[in-house]
Order: C-alpha cells, then structure tokens, then sequence
C-alpha cells in the first residue's frame, strides 16, 4: 500500500481567489486536491449561496485545465453576483444555468466528474434532486455535501450524507462545518482509491484529516486577515479625513482670532459703560439678597413640611398593609376555625349518641340485675322449700316401717320433688348463662365508648392545635421506607456512575467527535462538560452515536434482545457483545467490528 507522503499535491497549498466566510471556506485546500489528482471533465455545482465552491472550482481548473468545464445551477437571487464574479476571473470555462437543480437534471447530459452540493439546509426535496443528479456521474464520479456537522439550519445534509454511506464508499472531515465526500463512481483514480484503502486505518484517516485541518485553517485565517486589512484601510481613510477636517479647523480658528481682536476693542468701550452698570447692578443685588434669604427661609420652611408629608404617608402605606396582612391572616383563622368547628360539631354529635346508647345500655343492665336479684330470691325459696321436702322425706322414710303401702306413696312423693329440684337446678344455670352473656354484651359496650372517648379526646387535641401558631406544630414522623428507597437510588446512581466510566475509558467514545456531530449537546450547560453521561443515559437510546466507530440504532435494531435488557448499547457491547463477536456497525454488511481494523466512516 502506498505511503500517505504519497498522497501529497501541490494543490493542497494554493491560495483561493476568492476568499468569503461559508460552510466551504475551511475545506477549499481539499477542493483543489481533489480537482488536481481527478482532472475532471465537467464539475457541476447545485446552488449559489454566498461563499459558494463554484469559484474554488474554476480556480482549480484554469491552473490545470482550462478546458474543464465548471457549470453552476441556480436560480437564485444570490447567483448573479457570484457568477458575475465568475465570469470576470474565469470566463473560458464557467458556465451559469438559471435553472432549478430539478429542472436542470432533466436536459443535462452525463458525464459528470465532481458534483458540489450548496442547496440551502431547509430545502426536504434535496435527496430527490441527488438522485437525479447521481444518474448524471461519471465512473470516476466524486459527490461533496458540506455542513454534515449539523451546522446549518436543519439536519438534512447529515441525513443525506448518512443515507448516500450505505450505498457508496465515502470519506468526511469534520474541521468546519464538516465535509462529506462521497465516491459514486465504479473507478475513481488511483489517489483516490489509495486514500480510500488508507481511510479505513483510523490513524491514517485521522493524519490525513488533521493535515487538511490545519490547511483549512490557514484559509480561514487568511479570510480574518482580509477582513482585518478592510477594516485597517477603512480607518487609515478615516484618519485622513480628520486630518483635513483638524487643517480646516486651524483656518477657521486664525479667522475667529482676527475677529477676537476686533472684538476686545469694541469690549474695552463696553467697560466703562460696564462699570457703571455695575453700580447699578450692586444696589439691585443688594435687594436681590434680601430676597433670596427671605426664599431660602421659605423653601427651607417648605421643604421640612414635605420631608413630614412624606414620612406621614409612608408610615400610612405601611400601617395599610400591615393591616391588609392581619385581615388576610384573620380571614384564613376564621376559615379554619370554621372548618374545625364544623368537625367537633360532629364529634359532639356522635359523643351524644354513644352517650345516649352507652345510658340505654346501662339501663339493661340495672334491667338484668333486678332480674337475677329476683331469681336468686325464687331460687332461695326453692332451696328453702327443697330444704323442707327432704324434711318431709325424712319423716316418710321414718314412716316406711310403718306401713308398705305408706311407703310407697313417699317413695313416689319423694321421685316427684327430686325431679322439681333438678328442673329448679337447670333454671337456675340457664339464669346464670344468661346473665354471664349479659356481662359480655356490657364490658363490649364500655369498650366501644371508651374508644369513641379517645377518638374525642384526639379531635379536641387537633382542635388545639390547629388554634396555635403554624411554627408550634409539632414535626411529622418521618415516613417509614424512606431509608429503603434512598438506598435503592444510591445504587442505581452507583450503576449509572460505573456505566459512563467504562465508556470514557473505552476507544469506542469520542467526546469530542460527538459534542462536534450533536450541536445540541454541545450547547447545553448540563452536558457538555461530560458529554458520557449523556449518553448513557439518553442518547444511546436516541439513536445518537458514541464516534464514527459504533451504530446505537443500528445495534439496538440487530440485537433485539439488547432491547429488552435496558441496557445503553455501548455498554452491553462492552460488557458482553464483544466476547459473544457481536458487530459494533451491523449494517456495515463485511466490515471488522473490532476497532481500528476496518471501521469507516
């Protein structure tokens, strides 16, 4: 492969005619290369905005071949002056059609070598006037977009360049506003295709593009000189005009002294006069005096009174509102007290009913302990009259000997009020239930109203406290979980943090590269100082690229499972899809995904 030294072009160190602040201006020592190691036949520039790369182009073709022709479609208002321009400086082979580049691409014939792109950047209909221009090319056919930085007004010439990558070799430099080259033809020159063979080399791209870098630089540096000597010239001018306006000042000045001259003659007359005016003058200022001290008394006298006034209204305006202040704050208590009245309202009111339903629950239970006094009184009766039943059996059994028949009328007697007793006893226990359920009932009800107690209790102690200054409330609990969750954002954060310092310290992030292709970025205070968080975080997910090395949207896309991991796809490539050969451009069908040995831009 042949050395870059090779590459080298007398061309390269030209210096353009026609110097004016574009998109182009940093990128024409590239324009003359390519012109030098092409020697087109036919260049054709679409569109004429101020700086435009028609010049540069007909510039380059009269120092190699006049016979070149150098064609420039547009139908613009700005293209008069720039094919005016053209026309003086390099009559024998430019050539101006006022036409749009879609109605131009109609009658053109094909053969073009190098075709310019310089429509303006809001113009959506560019990539269907390319595709017919790129019927056009010749086999050796080179296409050049500039502003592929995002420098111009929208995206489109990004996008287009991106769009024309997938189909064609390409180079880009990104010094300016960025230049994209595009080979179209099948067999471009030898140069080119070295240059292409070196480009996929990121040192060799990278040599290549600084060397083009500086050159452009010294174009734009010698576009401030020229600026620097208008400017210079146009004060030497203004220089001079004051020097001829001082020398008429000097003349005008010897007349206004001639003229002094005469006038202090005329003065010296006027003195005497003067002086006794002056008497005059001295008796009137004497009673001018008078005045004025009786004034000053006046004005002084007044002016105290307005100091007062004054005070007086602004200690007014402050009485007011302050009072303006106490009716609000009075306004938002009586508002407040309102509602909390309204709350221990109906707290009063379910109190009442608790109080009531607790008093007739009470009287039940006075109701059931009657009741139980009177069936322990029964029951004592019927103690007492068992007491004498077995009374009465003991005399039967003591008159059993006396009589069989006798006796058995006791026994049967006997049976009878054995049977009383225990249906008595069996009373007696469901008494007992009863009244022990009773109980239950009543030490359940005392409970329910000892708790409505304490939710009373509570409402009047919130009713207090809503009564005091808002500074004596008391402090909220903390909330129970708080701990837990700061906990979880400290390991997410720990995370983030590991996540953006691998990608820093891989060769697959330019921080540079991408505040350069993402104004937007670069721009906003947030980011730009550590454009690795951003992407981290948004833009891989965006679809924005880390450097011209790695495809986001691209990976996300082949790799659906990514997808599903949340993970940035960077960071999953890092960590994962470069042991699994997963490729890092997959859209870049034959391309080696490890970097630096193949990748392209």
């Amino acid at each position: 492969m042949a050395p870059l030294q090779s590459l080298a072009q007398g061309s390269m160190f030209w210096q353009p005619d026609h110097v004016e602040a574009s998109p182009w201006l940093d990128h024409l020592p590239w324009v003359f290369w390519l012109m030098e190691t092409m020697r087109p036949r036919r260049c054709v520039t679409l569109g004429a905005r101020p700086g435009s790369p028609h010049l540069a182009l007909c510039q380059a073709a009269m120092r190699i071949d006049p016979d070149t022709e150098c064609l420039l479609v547009s139908d613009d208002s700005e293209t008069r002056d720039i094919a005016a321009a053209a026309e003086r400086r390099y009559g024998g082979c430019h050539r101006l059609i006022s036409a749009s580049p879609a109605r131009a691409a109609k009658r053109m014939q094909s053969g073009i070598d190098i075709l310019a792109l310089d429509l303006a950047g809001d113009d959506e209909n560019m990539d269907l006037v390319l595709e017919r221009w790129l019927e056009l090319m010749s086999d050796q056919g080179v296409v050049l977009l500039s502003g592929i930085n995002g420098g111009d007004a929208s995206p489109i010439h990004y996008e287009l360049f991106v769009s024309l990558q997938e189909r064609y070799r390409s180079l880009s430099f990104h010094h300016g506003d960025g230049l994209g080259v595009v080979v179209v033809g099948s067999t471009p020159p030898e140069l080119i295709e070295t240059l292409l063979a070196r480009w996929k080399t990121p040192s060799a791209a990278r040599a290549v593009r600084d060397v083009f870098a500086r050159l452009g630089r010294g174009v734009a540096d010698q576009a401030v000189s020229d600026q620097h000597k208008a400017k210079l010239s146009h004060v030497q001018q203004q220089f001079e005009d004051v020097v001829q306006e001082r020398d008429a000042t000097s003349e005008r000045a010897e007349k206004l002294r001639q003229t002094l001259n005469l006038n202090e003659q005329a003065l010296a007359k006027l003195s005497e006069e003067n002086r006794l005016l002056d008497e005059k003058l001295a008796d009137a200022h004497g009673e001018l005096k008078a005045n004025n001290d009786e004034l000053a008394s006046v004005r002084k006298t007044l002016a105290e009174t307005q100091s007062t006034l004054e005070e007086s209204n602004a200690r007014n305006a402050a009485l007011e509102a302050m009072v303006a202040e106490k009716d609000a704050n009075i306004s938002t208590r009586f508002n407040e007290l309102a509602i909390l009245t309204d709350m221990l309202e109906e707290a009063d009111k379910k109190r009442d009913a608790l109080e009531q339903k607790a008093a007739r629950l009470f009287e039940r239970n006075e109701e059931k302990k009657r009741d139980a006094k009177a069936f322990r009184r029964q029951l004592a009766k019927a103690e007492t009259r068992d007491a004498q039943r077995k009374d009465e059996i003991h005399e039967l059994r003591e008159s059993v000997n006396a009589s069989e028949a006798a006796y058995g009328d006791a026994t049967a007697r006997e049976h009878e009020a054995l049977m009383q007793v225990s249906k008595l006893q069996d009373k007696l226990q469901e008494r007992d239930q009863e009244l022990a359920d009773r109980f239950e009932e009543l030490g359940d009800l005392t409970a329910a109203m000892e708790a409505r107690e304490a939710e009373l209790e509570a409402l009047t102690l919130k009713l207090a406290e809503a009564a005091q200054p808002k500074s004596a409330e008391p402090s909220q609990p903390r909330p129970v979980g708080k701990s837990s969750k700061r906990l979880g954002k400290k390991a997410e954060q720990r995370k983030l943090q590991t996540a953006i310092a691998e990608v820093e310290a891989s060769q697959w992030f330019d921080a540079q590269w991408y505040l350069q292709q993402y104004p937007d970025i670069a721009s906003d205070d947030n980011f730009n100082r550590r454009p690795a968080f951003h992407y981290v975080k948004f833009g891989g997910f965006e679809g924005r690229n880390p450097s011209p090395h790695f495809d986001s949207a691209a990976y996300l896309q082949t790799y659906p499972d990514v997808v599903a991991t949340g993970i940035n796809p960077l960071v999953h490539y890092l960590r994962d899809g470069i042991r699994e050969e997963r490729l890092a451009r997959p859209h870049d069908a034959g391309s080696d995904t490890k970097f630096g040995a193949g990748e392209s831009t």
